[in-house]
C-alpha cells in the first residue's frame, strides 16, 4: 500500500472498526495481530484521496499470515495501459460525464441559478439530461453579461488500462483531475487533485 496512507480495518458484518486506525510505513507494510478468524474489510485513506479504498479479505488461519492488499491509489496517467481492458464507449462516457456533472449541480435548480459556468469539450450534446441542458444554457455566455471568470470545461475523458480519467478546467486558470472505475456495473468517480493558479 503507499507508504502514509491510513488503514482501518472492521469486521464485515460491523459497522465499527476495530482499535484505531493504523499508518502504513515507508515499506507499503502494516501489521496488526490478535484478528479472530473470519472475513474483514480492510480501507485505506491517503491525504489528497477524496474518499476511501476498500477491499474484503479472509482470516482462515490462527497462525501469522501475510495477506497482499493493492488499493489503486495511482492516478490513471500512472496505470499500465492495459490492453486486455475492455474499451471505453460511448455509454460509459455518457455514464461518466452524466455522474461528474450532477456532482456540479447537486440540489441546485435553474430557478435558484447555477453556481458555475460550464462548457464541454468534446461531447455530444445529446447524451446529456434535459436537466443538464437547462442548467448549461442558464450559465452559458450571453451578450453583455460580464463575467469574471471564464466558463467550466470538462475535457474528453482518457483511458488506461481499466482506469478512466477525467480533468476539469476550472475558471481560475486552473483544473481538476478525477478518475473513475467500473465498479459493480456502475462508473464510480472520485476527485484526486484540484489546483487553482
Amino acid at each position: 500500500m503507499l507508504p502514509g496512507a491510513l488503514v482501518s480495518i472492521r469486521p464485515v458484518n460491523d459497522s465499527e472498526p476495530i482499535g484505531s486506525p493504523l499508518r502504513v510505513g515507508s515499506n507499503g507494510e502494516f501489521r496488526i495481530t490478535s484478528l479472530p478468524l473470519g472475513k474483514y474489510i480492510v480501507s485505506g485513506s491517503w491525504v489528497g484521496i477524496g474518499r476511501p479504498f476498500s477491499k474484503v479479505v479472509e482470516v482462515r488461519s490462527a497462525q501469522p499470515v501475510t495477506i497482499n492488499i493493492i488499493l489503486h491509489f495511482r492516478p490513471c496517467a500512472d496505470q499500465p495501459n492495459d490492453t486486455k481492458a475492455a474499451p471505453l464507449t460511448p455509454s460509459d462516457e455518457l455514464a461518466i460525464v452524466t455522474d461528474l456533472i450532477s456532482t456540479f449541480y447537486q440540489g441546485q435548480t435553474v430557478k435558484k441559478g447555477v453556481v458555475r459556468d460550464l462548457t464541454i469539450d468534446n461531447f455530444h450534446v445529446k447524451w446529456l439530461t434535459s436537466k443538464q441542458k437547462e442548467l448549461i444554457r442558464a450559465a452559458a455566455p450571453r451578450e453583455g453579461r460580464k463575467y469574471s471568470r471564464k466558463p467550466h470545461t470538462i475535457l474528453k475523458p482518457f483511458q488506461r488500462g481499466d482506469c478512466v480519467g477525467l480533468d476539469v478546467l476550472n475558471g481560475t486558470d486552473g483544473a481538476s483531475s478525477y478518475e473513475y472505475r467500473l465498479v459493480n456495473g456502475k462508473w464510480s468517480g472520485i476527485e484526486l487533485s484540484s489546483m487553482i493558479y
